[in-house]
């Protein structure tokens, strides 16, 4: 499925946007990707994660959907839905590791929107020149699978984490600070034909 403006398909990591016009700033520097990742209370995180944790993986996740399709983010938005009674420790807990993943990997905030809500939430919408735009679409039966890491490290650590392992632990650190191959994209685009993340398990990122 394609939509008007977009130069991927619906369904990969990150969406490719096209310029609408020739003049415009976006069509001089290429196309852009964009992707928005989420970490929502109850579904995502508890309260075994810490609170900077949270604010870090909300970023990473999106960077890393950006770096899923041969590119790099370069900035995010940020929108955060806060309880009420939400104490100052736990709010700049929460900045300290947004600021912490966007040091890391660069990236500058260019905005965003807080606002009251039941539960804790942070979405945050990263943005990066296309680059290579290497779509999963481009999978075909037959071709051979390569992953640039270990898989199950961040489920590990997310098991040990539930049975009281310290968060000092390294699989449980991997689960709470994850990483991202930035560069992996521009290094394999002369090899393969397809590149996606591994978020949702590699088992259900190949039947995807």
């Amino acid at each position: 499925m394609r939509r008007a403006g977009l130069a991927g398909d619906i369904g990969d990591d990150a969406a490719v946007i096209a310029p609408k016009t020739a003049d415009s700033e976006a069509a001089r520097g290429g196309r852009m990707a964009v992707s928005v990742d989420s970490q929502t209370e109850g579904v995502h995180f508890n309260s075994l994660v810490p609170d900077d944790s949270i604010g870090y993986r909300a970023v990473t996740g999106a960077a890393s959907d950006i770096a899923a399709m041969g590119s790099a983010a370069e900035s995010v938005l940020i929108s955060m839905g806060l309880p009420r009674k939400v104490s100052d420790e736990k709010f700049f807990a929460l900045y300290g590791g947004i600021k912490k993943a966007c040091k890391k990997w660069r990236l500058k905030v260019e905005g965003g929107d807080i606002v009251a809500s039941r539960g804790l939430y942070i979405s945050v919408c990263a943005i990066g020149p296309a680059g290579y735009n290497i779509r999963r679409s481009g999978a075909k039966k037959g071709d051979i699978l390569f992953i640039t890491s270990y898989p199950g490290l961040s489920s590990a650590g997310l098991e040990l984490l539930k049975s009281g392992e310290s968060v000092k632990n390294c699989l449980v650190k991997f689960f709470l600070y994850p990483d991202i191959f930035s560069g992996a994209g521009e290094k394999l685009f002369p090899f393969v034909s397809a590149l996606m993340d591994s978020s949702d398990g590699l088992i259900d990122s190949c039947r995807s």
